[in-house]
C-alpha cells in the first residue's frame, strides 16, 4: 500500500516580527485527505492545526 502525499500551499514569512524573531504562516490544503490546514512558526514553536480538529504544539531545541 502507497502512503502518497499531496498538498497545494501558501506561506507568508515575516522577519523581525518582534525583535529578533520571526513568523511564519502556512495555509495548505492536502490534496488527498481534502483537509485544509494552518501552520503558525515562530523561531523555535510550531503550532500545527486541521479542519477534522486535530492540532498539537511542537518545540525545535
Amino acid at each position: 500500500q502507497r502512503n502518497s502525499k499531496a498538498a497545494v500551499e501558501v506561506s507568508w514569512s515575516i522577519y523581525n516580527f518582534h525583535r529578533e524573531q520571526d513568523v511564519r504562516f502556512r495555509i495548505g490544503y492536502e490534496v488527498i485527505t481534502k483537509v485544509p490546514y494552518l501552520q503558525i512558526r515562530k523561531n523555535n514553536w510550531t503550532l500545527n492545526a486541521d479542519m477534522n480538529g486535530k492540532w498539537n504544539v511542537k518545540f525545535d531545541l
